[in-house]
């Protein structure tokens, strides 16, 4: 598994970058890919726990150290009210 420090990350769905403490972008040997989130702003929180309720895809753009502007569709795949953090899980991937 190959694991990126998220630099930035905006879902178009909520038209605005999510607001986070710490983001980490992981890539697994089979491509599968997860963003684990601990989610600072609890209306960004809210949004996020709707989407998983709604099994709704995200259009995300993120960047990581070293690569800017990669876009990605994304499920909500578990979140973690009490400690804020939030998991999404990657259906697709555009690199740049």
């Amino acid at each position: 598994m190959k694991s990126f420090e998220v630099t930035k990350l905006y879902v178009s769905e909520l038209n605005d970058d999510i607001s986070y403490g710490s983001a980490q972008f992981n890539v697994n040997e089979d491509n599968t890919s997860k963003w684990n989130i601990e989610i600072q702003d609890p209306e960004h929180m809210n949004f996020l726990k709707n989407a998983a309720r709604n099994n709704e895809e995200l259009q995300i753009v993120f960047s990581v150290i070293g690569k800017d502007g990669m876009q990605a569709v994304a499920r909500v795949i578990s979140v973690q009210r009490k400690e804020r953090y939030v998991t999404l899980g990657g259906i697709s991937q555009t690199r740049k």
